[in-house]
């Protein structure tokens, strides 16, 4: 399957890039905006204002990822997101490939229960409110693409991103309960493979517009780092926090197998090991 990754150098793309390295079922390219590694497979451009460079690129692709957008606390106005997923639009556009535009489990905001794909979005936040308006525009703008809404990754979130680049503060809200926020993560090697076994969904399936990306399961973020012994301190959650964003995986699940513990503590810890000491300094 000839797939081209648009934002490879970001944080999921470099999980992608450590994930896939032996995945012999991919022939992939990936995409920066500047100088690209030393290695095959690479190529330059930029997809707003190079946009015969991007229509040249995924040319003869199966597949495009979109992993490039703006997420919070990075420079960029957050209308980006649209303007990204709309210029893959217009370049794939008669070339047969299928488009995967990356959302996020944000647009939903605030739920008790799992979310179903079906549940309409309420974003809490500036960056659901964009991944929402980039998935209207994507609906409007028509073609051949899934809206992937996009669970936590450990390692490219909040909680785990900055441990990275070496030990610092975390700190985790508390809420009235004495629980800390539960979300559904993939550890870095579940969510690569996942994504690689979607992809090659499209030689047999139709793929729905819009898939809940994550394990079946959500995690306790305090549970989390005790067993990964980070330090971390309370702090009384603020009234926009969400407690809990939990997604109704049945519809992924129906697509591709995802092991029993893919979402467990356990799991997620392993594999995020795995990527900080083979994968985040070389990819």
């Amino acid at each position: 399957m000839r797939v081209l990754v648009i934002g490879a150098t970001g944080r999921l793309g470099r999980m992608l890039q450590w994930g896939w390295q032996n995945r012999a079922d991919l022939d992939v390219t990936w995409q920066t905006r500047r100088s690209p590694p030393a290695a095959p497979g690479w190529i330059t451009c930029d997809p707003l204002a190079e946009p015969w460079a991007l229509q040249q690129a995924i040319a003869g692709k199966d597949a495009v990822v979109v992993l490039a957008g703006v997420v919070p606390r990075r420079s960029g106005p957050m209308s980006d997101n649209t303007r990204l997923a709309l210029a893959a639009l217009d370049a794939a556009t008669d070339s047969g490939a299928h488009l995967f535009l990356c959302s996020s489990a944000a647009v939903y905001g605030r739920a008790s229960t799992p979310c179903h794909e079906e549940k309409t979005p309420h974003p809490e936040t500036l960056y659901g409110q964009s991944k929402l308006k980039m998935e209207q525009a994507a609906y409007a703008k028509g073609g051949a693409f899934t809206c992937l809404r996009i669970g936590n990754v450990a390692g490219a979130d909040a909680l785990l991103g900055p441990m990275n680049a070496g030990p610092v503060p975390v700190t985790l809200d508390r809420f009235a309960d004495g629980r800390s926020p539960r979300r559904s993560y993939f550890g870095p090697a579940s969510f690569a493979h996942a994504l690689a076994d979607l992809i090659l969904c499209l030689g047999t399936r139709t793929l729905p517009r819009i898939v809940n990306f994550a394990p079946p399961d959500a995690v306790e973020m305090a549970d989390f780092l005790v067993r990964a012994r980070i330090p971390w301190a309370w702090r009384p959650a603020p009234d926009t926090a969400v407690p809990q964003l939990e997604l109704d995986t049945s519809r992924l699940m129906g697509l591709i197998p995802l092991a029993p513990e893919t979402g467990t503590a356990e799991r997620l810890l392993a594999e995020w090991r795995s990527y900080v000491t083979t994968g985040s300094a070389s990819a």
